[in-house]
């Protein structure tokens, strides 16, 4: 963070293919994608010690199992399609050694 601020994205894609036998056959893709930025406030405002992070997360596909026919979700990332504020995290260093 040599300005006071830290951009950060990340990206998570699946691929889901039923083959003959399920429900239907067809592909399901779905993604979430993390956009983050974190803050120096010792560089941007003179508080020392002090660091905050937000995280936004954007969820986007279908549900793979709907077209599988089974139950229980098949992947990790599935959810309804949305965007939300994923994380807000402030450190706040107390004591500096050396």
């Amino acid at each position: 963070m040599h300005s006071g601020i830290e951009l950060g994205a990340s990206y998570i894609g699946d691929f889901f293919y039923i083959i003959p036998g399920g429900v239907q056959d067809e592909g399901t893709y779905l993604n979430n994608i993390i956009f983050d930025i974190g803050f120096d406030m010792g560089k941007l405002s003179r508080i020392d010690g002090m660091i905050i992070y937000l995280s936004g997360l954007g969820i986007y596909g279908g549900f793979p199992f709907e077209n599988s026919g089974a139950i229980q979700g098949i992947s990790n990332i599935a959810g309804v399609k949305h965007w939300t504020l994923y994380e807000v995290r402030i450190e706040q260093n107390l004591f500096k050694i050396m």
